[in-house]
């Protein structure tokens, strides 16, 4: 669903075409059809592993193919496996109508049958280059949706992008191994730069520079004002992902390095109260939250801090209540979700940061003893504020943070 609504963005700014999306208009069945048969020339097929199954796009792929002036374009994924003649034989378990009948709009089995055969074997087709990131790979697939003599696999006008040296960006990480994850990244970015509460220099998406090294991802976040760290599926396990979450972690809390025992000293019980840096969590629906009472396994990497810190590091972005975004809703839910994660952006860079620092003193020590720095020599924090003090609890409201969440929730 989100790589779907990704390239309709595309293809609506790139290339200023009238383009509809089902995901808009899944209540009226009834409108939803009478678009594809009365006001579409063409119908694009994203096929990955559950598109067929799903009545809704069963019913717009045989109302398409019953008008001959709707021209058909099926674009095969990797999770793409097409329907066995044996399932092909039993469309009726195949697809999860669920509570949804087709035939009250005229659509029958044998109907749906006929178009399934016709789609996968006489329509047009493409395959996205998965070389590129994301926005270049849909960019390149408008092309070829609209004829506009690009090519779907056609990667070298696109390859090796550098990273942007400009400051204050915000920035979005995504599994690159994950095309909905990276889908959302981008149709998030746009959002996000549609609107005027985004930050004036812009949105980097880094899973769109899959040549960057982490060296120079790590200076990016540096300057950066926020990061936005998309959380999906295969998370914990992308080791992209990880270095970015704990250098922005790093950064939040006031040095790119931990090494660098002069930058670290003076973060304690003062950095909080002048970075104006933000780590942002975003939830999709396919992340399960971690269980932060047992050990965290990750992947076997280099960290630019020991291992046992940077799980630290990365635990405490739990400590964080994940914003969620859901890409497959309508267009209306999804502007309301990324305007909500733009302010928790905005929220870190228009003020300072008030959590008072024993909040981040227990995980400061512990990277302070990795790299054998005396918790004795901490300077300690300033006094708290009134209105710290009067309920005796810090201020967190402008950081969100929260007590770790389990699986469940």
């Amino acid at each position: 669903a989100a790589q779907a609504r990704y390239l309709k963005m595309i293809m609506d700014k790139k290339f200023r075409l009238n383009t509809f999306i089902d995901s808009d208009n899944l209540r009226d069945l009834d409108t939803l059809f009478d678009i594809i048969t009365t006001r579409v020339s063409q119908l694009v097929v994203y096929l990955t592993r559950d598109t067929l199954t799903r009545p809704w796009c069963a019913g717009e792929i045989t109302a398409a193919s019953n008008r001959p002036k709707v021209k058909l374009l099926a674009v095969r994924t990797p999770s793409f496996l097409d329907p066995t003649p044996a399932q092909l034989a039993d469309l009726s378990s195949y697809i999860d109508f669920g509570c949804t009948s087709l035939t009250k709009h005229g659509i029958f089995i044998e109907d749906i049958r006929k178009a399934f055969m016709g789609l996968l074997s006489a329509a047009r087709t493409v395959t996205p280059d998965y070389a590129l990131g994301a926005s270049a790979r849909m960019e390149l697939l408008g092309r070829s949706v609209c004829s506009r003599g690009g090519n779907a696999n056609d990667s070298s006008q696109h390859a090796g992008a550098a990273l942007p040296r400009k400051d204050g960006l915000i920035l979005i990480s995504a599994d690159a191994r994950d095309d909905e994850a990276t889908a959302a990244a981008g149709i998030l970015g746009m959002k996000m730069q549609a609107q005027a509460m985004a930050f004036e220099k812009g949105v980097c998406c880094l899973c769109e520079y899959k040549d960057a090294t982490r060296s120079a991802i790590s200076g990016l976040i540096f300057r950066s004002g926020a990061a936005i760290v998309i959380l999906s599926r295969g998370t914990l396990g992308s080791m992209e992902q990880l270095h970015v979450i704990v250098e922005a972690m790093l950064r939040r809390m006031g040095n790119a390095a931990v090494d660098d025992t002069a930058r670290v000293l003076p973060s304690i019980g003062r950095v909080e109260r002048t970075v104006k840096f933000a780590v942002v969590p975003v939830r999709l629906a396919s992340f399960q939250f971690p269980c932060l009472t047992s050990s965290l396994v990750l992947p076997s990497m280099e960290f630019t801090v020991p291992n046992r810190n940077a799980r630290v590091c990365i635990r405490g972005l739990f400590r964080f209540i994940a914003a969620p975004f859901s890409p497959d809703e309508s267009d209306h839910m999804i502007w309301a979700q990324a305007e909500s994660i733009a302010r928790l952006c905005m929220s870190a860079t228009t003020d300072s940061i008030r959590v008072a620092s024993k909040t981040w003193e227990p995980l400061l020590n512990v990277i302070l003893r990795g790299v054998g720095v005396s918790t004795a020599s901490v300077v300690e924090a300033p006094p708290q504020s009134p209105s710290e003090s009067s309920s005796g609890k810090p201020d967190v409201e402008t950081d969100r943070e929260a007590p770790p969440q389990s699986p469940s929730e």
